[in-house]
């Protein structure tokens, strides 16, 4: 039993490390359905593997294109700009006459895109610091313009109660002026 075991398990790390065998294809194919299936973190993860263990190869090489494009599709809410310039690389470095240009390609275009997301996520941050200063401003200024509108109300008040003063005031002052005209003209007349 032990002469049976060995050879195999020699055989199925002969594979792995020559990088033939069905595990690679099947890798490749779960790979190929989950970018269908719109799991691009499974996608790239098995498109990851065949690209590691077999970039020289026509599968390989596919496996590395579809990794890049996977791990930068818009569609995918996890985008990993840096594992699609690794990617890129991997099948710039790859071998064949048409990779070089696309790994290339593709691996500034990963770049460009970090760097988009960098300055998109950079001016959010500005837009939200300013949001929150503006929110803090308008919540200070309606506090002073609440204290302005009490202090005016408390100054509407004063006002008519010392227009009301001032009228009883008045009144009395014509009350008095009446009441002295009639001594006036009781002393003269």
């Amino acid at each position: 039993m032990k002469r049976t075991l060995i050879p195999a398990l020699f055989v199925a790390t002969a594979c792995a490390t020559f990088g033939s065998g069905p595990d690679v294809d099947d890798r490749y194919e779960r790979g190929l359905q989950a970018l269908l299936a719109s799991d691009y973190t499974a996608a790239v993860r098995e498109f990851d593997w065949v690209g590691r263990l077999r970039p020289g190869t026509s599968i390989g090489q596919q496996a590395l294109l579809l990794g890049t494009t996977a791990a930068i599709d818009p569609r995918n809410p996890g985008r990993d700009y840096a594992a699609a310039g690794l990617f890129a690389m991997r099948l710039r470095d790859a071998g064949a006459t048409w990779t070089a240009p696309i790994g290339e390609s593709l691996r500034l275009i990963a770049t460009e895109l970090a760097s988009s997301a960098t300055r998109i996520a950079d001016a959010e941050s500005a837009r939200d610091q300013a949001f929150a200063i503006a929110t803090g401003q308008r919540a200070h200024l309606e506090a002073q313009l609440e204290a302005i509108a009490a202090e005016r109300d408390t100054l509407v008040r004063k006002t008519a109660t010392l227009e009301q003063t001032l009228a009883e005031r008045d009144k009395q002052l014509k009350d008095k002026e009446q009441e002295l005209e009639r001594i006036r003209k009781i002393v003269r007349g």
